[in-house]
């Protein structure tokens, strides 16, 4: 009905606003399409998933973040909400130790804004508050939110589902702890399978947005996908935790005090990243 009723008028503009890996919009039925293609009746414009890549765009992103904070935060309180985006994102800053520490929550966030949010709220109610050390929210406070909402909100949804469960424990056993990365390859083609998409939906793994060659297989594309960095938090406190320095942080990060500078998720090697490749049929990581 949408297609034929309203997409074929011109002075209409539809916007549709959906989830990655929960949407259908069209289906085969007696070798005709129902419904509408991506691509072909609409187009997509905006993946936000995408566009708030901390990685790809960090002070897009920690604008971004450092304005949705203060919206939020400044409804409730009554603060002044047609400032410019500079002094809203100076205010929010002042709200924790150092630049670092937001910079941080905003990594945590995977692009997300509801985990932006609710990181946010644990690290002050659950950390700043209950804590009572410290001045303002710090790194290890972020750390430990992001720990607790990948376990209880995230971890959660997937432990009665078996092949999902083996699939993160294998990733975190084989890619993180095994070659020292949040962040491996997988083969065009593959990168819908439902070991993934189910990952995916429960913001446990992240597709990132460029694509890979491998450096021993020419002709040959792969989409990058990294580990929650609540996962990563969350697999550091356990007996299997890496300890090998192949990832690294960013030089800015040095002049930190050392509690805070051991909370950091570090960035990834991206040159070792080019050879770690996962098999989600066989559930195997090549990593010639």
């Amino acid at each position: 009905f949408i297609k034929r009723a309203i997409l074929t008028v011109p002075t209409i503009s539809v916007k549709i606003l959906a989830v990655n890996y929960q949407c259908r919009f069209s289906d085969q039925v007696a070798g005709n399409t129902i419904g509408m293609q991506r691509g072909a009746d609409f187009t997509d414009v905006i993946d936000i998933d995408q566009y708030l890549i901390f990685d790809e765009n960090p002070s897009l992103v920690t604008e971004f973040f450092g304005q949705l904070l203060y919206n939020h935060l400044g409804a409730e309180l009554g603060w002044d909400l047609t400032v410019n985006k500079e002094q809203k994102i100076k205010q929010i800053k002042g709200l924790f130790t150092q630049e670092p520490a937001f910079i941080e929550l905003v990594r945590s966030a995977e692009g997300n804004c509801r985990d932006f949010i609710c990181i946010f709220s644990k690290a002050y109610l659950e950390g700043y508050r209950q804590g009572g050390t410290s001045k303002a929210i710090s790194i290890p406070h972020i750390r430990a939110a992001a720990s607790s909402w990948y376990s209880n909100e995230k971890e959660s949804n997937i432990r009665a589902e078996k092949e999902i469960r083996e699939t993160i424990t294998f990733l975190l056993d084989k890619v993180l702890k095994g070659y020292k990365s949040r962040t491996f390859l997988v083969e065009a083609g593959r990168e819908e399978h439902p070991r993934l998409n189910r990952l995916l939906n429960e913001r446990i793994l992240h597709r990132l947005s460029m694509k890979y060659s491998h450096p021993d297989r020419s002709g040959l594309r792969y989409t990058l996908f990294t580990l929650d960095y609540g996962a990563y938090v969350a697999y550091r406190g356990t007996v299997n935790e890496p300890h090998q320095q192949l990832l690294f942080s960013r030089e800015e990060l040095e002049t930190l005090p050392e509690n805070e500078k051991e909370g950091i998720v570090p960035f990834d090697d991206r040159r070792s990243i080019r050879r770690i490749v996962f098999d989600p049929d066989m559930l195997t990581v090549d990593a010639r």
